[in-house]
């Protein structure tokens, strides 16, 4: 078995050799085949995918179930001595050669069959008994193509490694292009990462100081795979770079890329979606354009809603039309707000049964892991899109930003006040005055609103004074602030608990024991809930 390879990159080669070649998957069927079969044959291109081939050739049934039998022993033998006499559709009889090997191809097993017309070139025949993977040696002259099978395998090992080579280089100039780390400021956190489908992809993010205090974040999709998408891409970048030290605003931005683009490109079937926005670092005003590429999904902390950004705005695609008219749309964030950036490969992935991840399920997770700093939200995202394909190999590359707005900084005197109003709360427990230990842990929530530690201790006090349904909302409050708070699933579980709530009780004292293998104790809670269940 050698390096896999992948259909894409061989189809234009096969379409230049000189014989026929069809290519089999695991069933025997032909999922590809070249123009010579046609003019070898007399059967159409159509009318061969999909089929046994032989089938279409050979009407006496000993003489098919040779062939067959020599076609599925290829994907573990490679044979070069099938000689077939046929008749064309014109009654013109000719005698085919078939030699077959095997091939890995998107790492999966096919089978590869050249086939050629030896009426009138015995001569071919010595030759093809060597291995039928001499068509990697016809890219530089038929007749040496044409060797013994040691030789030829050589040789395409040697090939195989050279390409290699040349992807590694082509893979670290790319690499190249993604910035190393995410800008810095006081009021974003932001996090970006990309995973390729293929040895080189399409997908191209990037960000750029605009003049004043804003920052420009780009994310690009460029058709297709491989190599020239791949070079696309890195035009796009040496563009961006010139055309940002320049433009200012997102429309003129995507406009002037587009024309730029459009002419280096035009005739060719490439284009590229994308979507360009500056924010103030300041005010936290932003500019939104877009150029057929996917919305921005933008979640408000404050009323925990999704909304599209560039919905409202006019563009296309970049690299089909010269002249196109990019519109904008403006917004303004709100600490606690983020953004989410990405490219189709993320909403396309596909599970076994051939469903799309989709937006639904992407908004759906946005709302379920805002609370997550970008860093581990991005790394849970890609995990959860994988866990969603399962086996199934990635079709299009996956790329995503997510920018959050940082909660405001403290004031020195915020700060003071804060551990002032934790430290009373603290003595009034101890001195179980409960009513005063709450107005000192809301004074707080009234200065940090998600502040972990004064949910939790409001929840636990609550709970203490028997109020288990406003307990209840605080110490649940606490964990979706900081998932990896193992004391509120801890107290939660003991608030449902003293509810009667006990298989949801059980759900996060399992939960617990999962994250941490043992916590206080807890093996004792879970044993006590189960018995409560066995007697209601």
């Amino acid at each position: 078995m050698g390096i896999p390879v992948k259909l894409d990159d061989l189809e234009l080669f096969f379409n230049t050799i000189p014989f026929g070649i069809l290519l089999f998957n695991d069933e025997q069927r032909v999922i590809f085949a070249n123009e010579r079969i046609h003019e070898i044959t007399g059967i159409s291109i159509e009318s061969v995918f999909n089929t046994h081939f032989f089938e279409l050739l050979i009407t006496d049934e000993k003489y098919l179930r040779v062939a067959n039998v020599k076609v599925r022993s290829a994907y573990e033998n490679d044979f070069d001595d099938l000689e077939i006499k046929i008749t064309k559709k014109n009654s013109e009889a000719v005698i085919i050669h078939c030699a077959a090997s095997s091939l890995d191809l998107e790492e999966k097993k096919h089978v590869i069959l050249a086939v050629e017309d030896i009426t009138q070139r015995k001569a071919f025949e010595k030759v093809m008994e060597s291995s039928f993977d001499n068509f990697i040696q016809t890219t530089i002259d038929l007749d040496n193509a044409l060797k013994k099978i040691k030789e030829q395998r050589t040789t395409l090992e040697e090939y195989k490694k050279h390409i290699e080579r040349e992807l590694s280089i082509a893979r670290g100039v790319q690499q190249s292009l993604i910035p190393l780390e995410c800008p810095k400021s006081d009021t974003l956190d932001i996090e970006a990462a990309t995973i390729t489908s293929s040895e080189l992809g399409g997908d191209f993010y990037d960000f750029y100081p605009v003049e004043g205090s804003r920052l420009g974040i780009f994310i690009a999709d460029v058709s297709g795979h491989g190599v020239a998408s791949s070079l696309v891409s890195s035009m796009v970048k040496a563009y961006m770079a010139d055309i940002t030290d320049r433009v200012d605003e997102p429309k003129d931005v995507l406009a002037s890329l587009n024309k730029k683009v459009t002419e280096a490109i035009a005739g060719t079937d490439f284009f590229l979606t994308a979507s360009y926005m500056t924010i103030d670092l300041n005010s936290l005003d932003t500019v939104f354009a877009n150029a057929g590429h996917l919305y921005t999904l933008y979640f408000q902390k404050k009323t925990g809603t999704i909304a599209h950004c560039g919905e409202k705005t006019k563009g296309t695609v970049i690299g089909s039309f010269r002249e196109v008219e990019f519109t904008e749309e403006q917004r303004v964030l709100a600490a606690g707000d983020m953004l989410l950036f990405f490219t189709d490969g993320i909403v396309e992935a596909r599970n076994a049964a051939n469903e799309f991840y989709g937006s639904e399920r992407l908004e759906l997770f946005v709302k379920e892991h805002e609370n997550l700093a970008p860093k581990k939200f991005v790394d849970k995202l890609f995990s959860d899109v994988k866990k969603f394909a399962g086996e199934r190999a990635k079709s299009d590359d996956q790329t995503c930003i997510c920018v959050k707005v940082k909660q405001p900084v403290k004031t020195r005197d915020e700060k003071l006040k804060i551990d002032d109003a934790y430290r009373n709360g603290r003595k009034y427990i101890r001195l179980k005055q409960f009513r005063s230990a709450l107005r000192e842990y809301e004074r707080v929530l009234a200065i940090e609103p998600l502040a972990v530690g004064a949910h939790s201790a409001i929840g636990q006090i609550l709970s203490i004074c028997g109020n288990y349904s406003e307990a209840e909302k605080h110490l649940k409050k606490a964990i979706e602030i900081d998932p990896n708070y193992h004391q509120g699933y801890y107290y939660v579980g003991i608030v449902l608990y003293n509810q009667k709530k006990f298989d949801e009780a059980k759900k996060y004292w399992l939960m617990l024991r999962e994250n941490t293998g043992s916590y206080k104790n807890i093996d004792d809670y879970i044993a006590k809930v189960d018995h409560s269940i066995k007697l209601e």
